[in-house]
């Protein structure tokens, strides 16, 4: 599958939150993956920017420091909301813990060693 059949595919694979219908454009995209974000717990997340594709938007958020958050599809059909597959997992999983904190030091060595078994 080439790169611009990935760009049509509907998203999200994972669903945070089930949508009502179309969407009207990235505004309303931002507003349904932050809506997303602030149900899981993540409040201080805000938008950065969106991106719009064929079948979906890509949500971009940033902590309030400026520092990445996850990213998160919204289906321009269905609004579903759910995080970027790929290389936003592994941002959740390699640098941030289950609860979205930064972990570092003993607790980042303990979480590698557990990977590798």
């Amino acid at each position: 599958m080439g790169v611009g059949a990935a760009m049509s595919l509907p998203e999200p694979m994972m669903v945070w939150r089930q949508g009502s219908g179309d969407i009207a454009g990235p505004a309303q995209s931002a507003g349904l993956a932050l809506t997303a974000l602030q149900d899981r717990g993540w409040s201080w997340l805000q938008l950065d920017e969106v991106h719009i594709f064929p079948g979906f938007f890509e949500v971009e958020t940033d902590d309030r420091g400026g520092v990445k958050g996850p990213e998160v599809y919204v289906n321009r059909s269905s609004g579903d909301a759910g995080p970027e597959m790929g290389p936003n997992m592994m941002w959740d999983t390699r640098v941030w813990s289950r609860q979205l904190r930064p972990i570092a030091g003993r607790e980042r060595r303990a979480v590698d060693r557990q990977r590798r078994r």
